[in-house]
């Protein structure tokens, strides 16, 4: 999963059997970045996150969207990341 929202957070989410095995937030800005986690899991998505110009910010959704298809195998239309008002899908609802 990866979020962004217009107050600047942004966070991708590795999740498994359950139970959230990493993830990292404000993965946008190299200075402020948090991860939590096993290390291993987003060590790609690390990787493509360095190589990028520290202000390439569009690059680095971008970076986010090609490590899910990877880490999943499906295919994301190379135009969510500049989506507005995109439909949510909510899987459950823990407050029901």
């Amino acid at each position: 999963m990866v979020t962004w929202h217009f107050n600047g957070g942004y966070t991708i989410l590795h999740a498994a059997g359950g139970e959230i095995r990493a993830w990292m937030r404000d993965f946008i800005f190299t200075e402020h970045r948090v991860e939590n986690g096993d290390p291993s899991i987003l060590a790609g998505f690390r990787a493509m996150l360095d190589a990028l110009d520290p202000e390439d910010y569009r690059g680095k959704r971008g970076a986010a969207f090609a490590f899910i298809e990877a880490a999943t195998g499906m295919c994301l239309d190379s135009e969510l990341p500049d989506v507005e008002d995109a439909p949510v899908v909510i899987l459950d609802n823990p407050a029901a």
